[in-house]
């Protein structure tokens, strides 16, 4: 009942809210961002795979498609370019690309 609760709280806030890292010091997004973010450690052989791989992940999780397509749609662009800005040598973890985002406080 609790995570029930939890997540249909986390579905409202992510649906209502103008922006995904509005909610940086939320540990939901935080881990729903890593999950997403696993998709770049995995070699892809095109953008439209990538992408498709990013809403599997998230919709794993259990959520329902809107939040998912929300997350995704306003991350993954950005999350391509900092694991790509990166160099093939020191590529970020998936929790690193999430505090660039400001989804994850890490500090």
């Amino acid at each position: 009942m609790y995570i029930s609760s939890l997540m249909v709280f986390i579905t409202t806030v992510l649906l209502t809210g103008p922006n995904v890292r509005a909610l940086k010091n939320d540990i939901m997004s935080c881990v729903l961002c890593q999950v997403v973010a696993e998709s770049l450690t995995q070699p892809h052989p095109s953008a439209a795979l990538l992408l498709a791989d990013m809403y599997q992940r998230c919709g794993r999780v259990g959520l329902m498609e809107p939040v998912c397509d929300h997350l995704v749609d306003q991350n993954a662009k950005l999350m391509v370019q900092i694991f790509s800005n990166a160099g093939p040598a020191s590529r970020p973890l998936p929790r690193a690309i999430c505090s660039k985002l400001q989804l994850c406080d890490h500090s």
